[in-house]
């Protein structure tokens, strides 16, 4: 029996190069399945580079499935982003969209509930 390649899993590999404090008051809001939000911090904004991809593949070769994984690196001049950061709690500096419930990062003077889920409008 011949390999037989299943779809790759590529994940985008971002380097944090500067980071932009941001000031107190701006927050990330997150919503959950039932509609509530909930907030924490937004420290800062991280510029990051896209310096590669991680390809993760899953072989089946007689039977057996064989996992892989390659890195492929990007050459200069690098794709850039701007991405708000949530902070883990013990000094780290994330990029929030990697948080599967975050919805948007809202200024000082902005209310997360108008972030709530909606009611479902009569049928």
């Amino acid at each position: 029996m011949s390999s037989q390649p299943q779809p790759g899993n590529r994940v985008e590999i971002w380097e944090t190069v500067a980071v932009t404090a941001l000031p107190l008051g701006w927050r990330n809001v997150y919503r959950y399945p039932d509609g509530t939000v909930t907030t924490d911090a937004c420290p800062a904004i991280l510029l990051q580079e896209h310096r590669g991809d991680a390809i993760y593949q899953d072989t089946n070769r007689s039977g057996q499935l064989e996992s892989t994984s390659r890195e492929v690196k990007c050459e200069p001049p690098y794709k850039t982003r701007a991405i708000y950061a949530t902070n883990d709690g013990g000094g780290w500096l994330d990029p929030v969209d990697g948080i599967g419930n975050y919805i948007a990062t809202i200024a000082p003077d902005e209310d997360p509930n108008d972030y709530a889920k909606p009611a479902t409008p009569p049928a």
